[in-house]
């Protein structure tokens, strides 16, 4: 599951979603059975048809707001990593503090990596 905050006010977690998106559509027939796209705060519905067109399970905030009965909040990118089980093996959310964000930053471009790696 990959959490996507559209809206943010750092330059450089923008630009990862947006090179994750643009690999997510571009790989879609591949990996959509693997992977659940969370957008939160679309500004407009083009990607989320993009991506429901390709076959991928797109939640928006709301949605994610039912499913954890209460308001969900998300600002900087996310990614759950889960087995075929379902199992959680890795979850990364940070905090705003600056060294945390540094931190968001190296795992986001070791996520593009990955799937740069996965899907040349």
């Amino acid at each position: 599951m990959i959490y996507l905050p559209l809206k943010s006010n750092c330059i450089n977690c923008v630009k990862s979603n947006n090179e994750i998106l643009q690999l997510v559509i571009q790989h879609g027939p591949e990996i959509a059975d693997h992977l659940t796209v969370v957008l939160l705060n679309p500004s407009d519905n083009t990607i989320s048809s993009d991506l429901k067109k390709e076959g991928f399970h797109v939640l928006s905030v709301e949605d994610q707001s039912q499913i954890f009965k209460e308001e969900f909040r998300l600002n900087y990118p996310a990614l759950s990593v889960m087995d075929k089980h379902s199992t959680l093996l890795n979850h990364e959310v940070l905090s705003n503090e600056v060294f945390a964000r540094e931190r968001q930053h190296a795992f986001w471009h070791a996520a593009i990596y990955l799937l740069n790696q996965t899907y040349p």
